[in-house]
């Protein structure tokens, strides 16, 4: 299957894909709407709750901006594959990490993507009110496990 193709029997197989998807399916996060789906011998993963994935959209499109210059980058292209994981994954431990009123993110992968931003949007009114400032540091810091 050409990449076309597979492009676009992805967006029919998976109209609401997972915002975390890359990393969801690398084991370092998970979510109790997130559905995995085998397409062309390769894994998706696919949001089964339109509101929650909205609240995903919404958190990562907000971090992501902050995150270039801790990330070395420049300009609004999309983030590399690496670069991307380092922000969901980093993102989210952060968060957990500032609700838990913990000074380091820890190692242990996300259990539930949308019980944290639902937790998080019940004690901020807006990610706006969020103090960035240590999440963007747990991205920062994050490092991918080796191959």
């Amino acid at each position: 299957m050409d990449e076309d193709a597979y492009r676009s029997a992805y967006a029919q197989h998976n109209p609401q894909p997972c915002v975390f998807e890359k990393a969801t399916l690398s084991g370092r996060c998970a979510c109790r709407y997130g559905q995995r789906l085998l397409l062309a011998q390769r894994e998706a993963q696919a949001c089964q709750n339109s509101d929650a994935r909205g609240h995903c959209v919404r958190w990562l499109e907000m971090l992501r901006e902050p995150c270039r210059f801790a990330l070395g980058l420049t300009g609004t292209a999309a983030l590399p594959h690496a670069k991307e994981i380092k922000v969901q994954v980093g993102g989210l431990r952060g968060l957990r990490a500032l609700l838990a009123g913990d000074e380091e993110p820890g190692v242990d992968p996300v259990a539930d993507v949308a019980a944290l931003l639902a937790r998080a949007r019940g004690v901020y009114e807006s990610w706006q009110q969020l103090p960035l400032e240590s999440i963007v540091r747990a991205v920062g810091s994050y490092r991918h496990r080796g191959r």
